[in-house]
């Protein structure tokens, strides 16, 4: 009950509302005791203008039905008061990643779907429940809003998928949200952490390099970060 709440009405101009989102976020990163506010609504583009804002989308349930207005799962946004970044002109990629990184391929939003299949069957629906990622599959598949874009960054040996993972883009910051990889392909995810970075980059057309909020290997030249180091442009 001491956690506050995100009305959607807060991103929609014309609705009668006291404060934006924008407005709620500043109080909230100064006021916020923990990183969790919560919401009832899954719409992808009241998702997308969190994401903007700079909350990290999870979700919670089931629960009680009855106490919730019939609403079987809840938005918790996470608002980190301190992230892990990694700027790509800083980036440490050792030789044994590269020679390591011959073995693979990396493309970028060519089976968005089966990433969040994956993610989901490897680490179970913790907190990608259904609503959340059905919200994530209509903002990749409607190609997202002008504030926050899906992707999947997929790693391939030959023709097997063996690593991946879900994140978003906003303006030329990307934020990793959960991630795969196969039993035989653990070192993977450390391939594709330095790999993926200028493949989103180029797949924006920007020139300042996305900023990973969780990257695997803080040896990778990571490092923290406050949330106004991820502010959009």
């Amino acid at each position: 009950s001491n956690i506050p709440y995100i009305s959607p009405n807060m991103c929609f101009p014309g609705e009668k509302t006291s404060i934006t989102l924008a407005q709620f976020t500043a109080q909230a990163a100064a006021t916020l005791r923990g990183d969790y506010c919560w919401a009832d609504s899954f719409d992808p583009l009241f998702l997308a203008s969190m994401m903007y804002e700079g909350y990290l989308p999870t979700a919670h349930g089931p629960i009680d039905a009855k106490n919730m207005r019939s609403k079987q799962y809840i938005v918790l946004p996470k608002l980190h008061q301190n992230r892990c970044v990694v700027m790509f002109e800083k980036l440490n990629v050792t030789k044994s990643v590269r020679r390591r990184s011959r073995m693979y391929e990396i493309s970028v939003d060519t089976c968005f779907d089966e990433a969040v299949d994956r993610c989901v069957r490897q680490h179970g629906a913790d907190w990608l429940h259904p609503p959340l990622t059905a919200a994530f599959r209509a903002l990749f598949h409607s190609g997202g809003t002008a504030r926050a874009r899906m992707h999947s960054v997929e790693l391939w040996a030959g023709e097997r998928l063996v690593a991946g993972e879900i994140g978003y883009a906003v303006g030329p910051t990307y934020c990793s949200l959960s991630g795969f990889s196969t039993a035989k392909a653990k070192s993977s995810v450390q391939v594709l952490g330095p790999g993926h970075g200028p493949a989103v980059q180029a797949r924006h057309g920007r020139r300042r390099p996305p900023a990973p909020a969780l990257p695997h290997r803080p040896q990778a030249g990571a490092g923290p970060g406050r949330p106004s180091a991820l502010d959009p442009p």
